[in-house]
């Protein structure tokens, strides 16, 4: 199952977006390619 979790956009950098979980503070890198 998944945790529903919401996520705060930061930035881009290049093809990478860069996100922030809002509960635990981590930030997450997503990359399109």
């Amino acid at each position: 199952y998944l945790d529903k979790r919401t996520y705060e956009y930061l930035y881009s950098s290049g093809s990478e977006h860069v996100l922030m979980d809002t509960t635990t503070y981590d930030q997450i890198t997503l990359e399109f390619a």
